[in-house]
């Protein structure tokens, strides 16, 4: 019985590969592998579907299944039964491996140990992929904004690099917001990506940037005092937030993580050059600042404009 291994942290793609590869006419039915397998799960894989072409059955969360649903699988898999297809979701996060240089699948033993998952490594019955990168993300959101007939405003196109969740089904979902927020307009702004930056329509990185640069200083106040929404501290506890997933970011570039951040080839340059020009001990200090910032403004000794101000000061800082 042919079968296969789809091996992604993102459910969509592994969705989208699945139909991919389902003979012509087969419907797709899922089961979870995170409960107990009910007995028509096994039937699916035993019987094929009366009056239809053929099914897959695929297995969600199949990393999670336990060792006697392997064994079981084992015995199974072993006869041929054709009008069934099985698929196996291992639907697990992939880490940075020194030892391999590249990024790998955290598989447990449990399914390295099946006998099932060695034959379709060796037939090349495994279908693998480590999620979406930002780059690909973008061209996601991208295709379904053309779909819908909408153009991307340059400044739009920055924020999408820089905030578009890696997940498929979420991006999706945005690009819903998105299109509902723009309505007749032909072109995509930043006013229309609120939802998706849940902050002020600014670029973070680009407020950092600024801050370390005096001539631009000035301006870059300016901004902050006369922004109704910072005013107000209506999105204040956003742009911390996204501070400090930028600090995260610089302090793995400063370690000399870089492949386990993916960017945009443009953007992760520029942050690296800021990583480098903040080092360790400035990097590690933004994480300290944005705490402070945050009790200033709960306790109320600090306006959230102010807050967001001293922040950005103490980036300047050496």
């Amino acid at each position: 019985m042919a079968f296969t291994f789809l091996i992604c942290p993102d459910a969509e793609l592994i969705l989208e590969e699945a139909r991919k590869r389902l003979a012509p006419g087969f419907s797709l039915r899922s089961f979870w592998g995170d409960e107990p397998l009910p007995d028509r799960y096994w039937q699916q894989l035993t019987i094929p579907p009366l009056g239809e072409a053929g099914c897959g059955v695929l297995l969600r969360q199949a990393h999670l299944a336990p060792a006697e649903v392997w064994s079981r699988l084992d015995a199974l898999l072993r006869q041929g039964r054709p009008g069934i297809h099985p698929f196996f979701a291992l639907e697990v996060d992939w880490e940075w491996s020194k030892k391999e240089r590249s990024l790998a699948p955290k598989i447990p033993q449990v399914v390295r140990k099946a006998k099932c998952f060695a034959a379709a490594t060796q037939r090349g019955w495994v279908w693998s992929h480590p999620g979406l990168s930002r780059a690909q993300a973008e061209e996601r959101a991208r295709a379904i904004l053309a779909a819908a007939g909408k153009a991307i405003a340059p400044e739009a196109r920055r924020l999408l690099q820089e905030h578009l969740p890696l997940s498929a089904a979420a991006i999706a979902a945005e690009m819903d917001k998105v299109l509902l927020a723009a309505g007749d307009s032909p072109t995509i702004t930043p006013e229309h990506l609120q939802s998706l930056t849940g902050a002020p329509t600014w670029d973070v990185f680009a407020l950092m940037q600024a801050a370390l640069n005096p001539a631009r200083a000035e301006e870059l106040w300016r901004q902050l005092r006369h922004d109704p929404q910072m005013a107000s501290g209506e999105a204040t506890f956003g742009v911390l937030a996204l501070v400090r997933r930028e600090a995260r970011i610089l302090w793995l570039l400063t370690r000399g993580e870089d492949p386990g951040v993916r960017l945009p080839a443009a953007v992760l340059k520029a942050k690296q050059a800021l990583a480098q020009r903040l080092g360790p001990s400035g990097t590690a200090r933004l994480f300290l600042r944005v705490a402070e910032a945050e009790t200033a403004i709960k306790s109320g000794r600090l306006r959230p404009a102010q807050a967001l101000e001293h922040l950005l000061d103490a980036t300047s800082q050496p």
